[in-house]
């Protein structure tokens, strides 16, 4: 999946200390494990911590991701136990960053209407922290009404940035079409570039 120029690239594209990841139910999540991969080598001291929506644990397991992050994967809904703490507000506060990886439609529907309705779906209402979505769209999505209305909601929000899908090869049509999301060295690059721009110094932390 990664090609030898890029995975051989110097330095981190991301500076911040902590990263969330979140994997939602594109089939292309199961992608993610490479992903972490490629972080731990080329972001040797960056905190990841990384959970699953429920649909997302159809194309990938939770046992796979947590093996090559290194610690427990939660999965994105409330508890039905009485626990302490408060998820949502660890997962807004903790991170430099949250990364939306991939970023379904149905995910970008959601962040853009406000819903708060999971853990990390608040979180990322609430938090601070710059957040990226690399959109995973089926075909013919990237040019629709409610989509491009959602795109302007989110690109009012500051410390929100949205990688545009990109050509792919689509499973159910078996030819390349818009919808795959973008390499994750990419969404960081965009999250990287508009975390500077939010430090209050303008420089990076």
């Amino acid at each position: 999946m990664l090609d030898n120029e890029q995975s051989a690239e110097r330095g981190p594209v991301f500076r911040g200390k902590r990263l969330l990841i979140l994997g939602t139910g594109s089939v292309s999540v199961n992608t993610l494990p490479s992903w972490l991969q490629w972080l731990g080598a080329s972001h040797p001291d960056l905190e990841v911590r990384c959970v699953l929506t429920a649909s997302a644990e159809r194309f990938v397991s939770r046992y796979t991701v947590s093996a090559v992050v290194g610690q427990a994967v939660a999965v994105d809904r409330w508890s039905d136990q009485a626990e302490p703490g408060a998820p949502h507000v660890e997962y807004s506060t903790w991170p430099d960053g949250i990364a939306i990886y991939p970023a379904t439609f149905h995910f970008v529907s959601r962040f853009a209407l406000g819903l708060g309705d999971t853990p990390v779906m608040l979180a990322a209402q609430c938090t601070r922290a710059v957040l990226g979505l690399a959109a995973s769209l089926p075909p013919g999505a990237d040019t629709s009404t409610a989509y491009l209305r959602h795109l302007r909601t989110l690109d009012a929000m500051r410390n929100v940035v949205v990688a545009p899908p990109t050509t792919g090869f689509s499973l159910h049509l078996r030819r390349e079409e818009v919808g795959a999301a973008v390499p994750m060295w990419d969404l960081l690059r965009l999250m990287e570039k508009r975390r500077v721009e939010l430090e209050p110094s303008g420089a990076p932390s």
